[in-house]
């Protein structure tokens, strides 16, 4: 896995982003970005909720997120993942851009939130867990809802929307919490699951985001392997606020279902600031258990 090859993928990005949609859409991207960035982060997009207390945090429904993209797509603020680390990096005043991530692999992604994204043009990213794509296996904490076997992104999916510019992102091989395992095995986990992604898409991947994403849920030593190992970015999704700014530990919003309209407007609306971002998230997770909504598997 090439460090070279990693960051030269970054750059890669940003440039074709720089032309893609014209030059008008490229400045309203511009202007997006002197705000900071407020980074989203999903996980399934279903209308088969299997259990209301598990659905609290893992899902969105389909008309949920068509709502959502609806209102980004008007805002003409939604930008690309690499764009993205470059904003939340060197926040600065005014509107935020956004970006839209997806996380662990679900198969409602490319069934349901795909379609959508395509037909407003927007970009995304979908950071996957590679040892259970295209296989019938359930990730940790699944198992504790006994009826919840919602099924995973086949490589073929994958690989049609890296195809259609989807950025792929690594979340490890088995979606362990890298801070409660050796050092050895976080290792793996995060050298396996980048090495895996391009052997199947043919594309290097840039990006790593931590299992369960929290600020418990990796270490300086994590985020050291995972510079070592030549990603250009790590992030987290515990809208938390990460001061100074780094780009191993860069947040995201969590989103789930049930948040209202006004509620996710003021979310995508707010400045560019950690602490506004911060504040706006926690106030929208409702009752937490450890730090994350009930039932939540990230």
């Amino acid at each position: 896995m090439s460090g070279h090859g990693f960051k030269q993928s970054v750059k890669n990005a940003v440039e074709a982003l720089a032309t893609a949609g014209g030059v008008s859409a490229w400045k309203r991207r511009r202007r997006a970005l002197r705000g900071g960035c407020v980074i989203l982060a999903y996980h399934q997009i279903t209308d088969e909720i299997q259990n209301p207390h598990h659905a609290a945090g893992l899902i969105v429904s389909i008309s949920e997120f068509h709502a959502q993209m609806s209102y980004l797509a008007q805002s003409g603020r939604v930008v690309s993942l690499a764009e993205a680390v470059r904003a939340s990096l060197a926040p600065s005043r005014g509107k935020p851009g956004i970006a839209v991530t997806f996380d662990d692999g679900y198969a409602g992604v490319f069934e349901n939130a795909f379609p959508i994204l395509r037909k407003h043009g927007l970009p995304f990213a979908v950071f996957v867990t590679t040892g259970v794509i295209g296989t019938e296996k359930t990730l940790p904490g699944e198992e504790r809802f006994a009826q919840v076997r919602y099924p995973k992104l086949g490589w073929d999916q994958v690989s049609k929307m890296a195809e259609a510019g989807a950025v792929i992102g690594a979340h490890g091989v088995t979606h362990r919490r890298l801070s409660a395992i050796p050092a050895a095995e976080a290792r793996e986990e995060i050298e396996r699951s980048g090495a895996e992604i391009e052997r199947r898409t043919g594309r290097p991947t840039a990006f790593f985001a931590y299992p369960y994403g929290g600020p418990a849920d990796h270490t300086s030593e994590t985020e050291r392997m995972i510079e070592e190992s030549g990603y250009a970015a790590a992030f987290l999704c515990a809208g938390s606020t990460v001061d100074p700014p780094n780009r191993f530990r860069i947040d995201r919003a969590p989103i789930w279902s049930g948040m209202s309209r006004l509620a996710f407007r003021n979310l995508c609306d707010a400045s560019g600031s950690a602490s506004a971002v911060t504040e706006l998230s926690r106030r929208l997770r409702g009752p937490r258990d450890g730090g994350t909504p009930r039932g939540r598997a990230r």
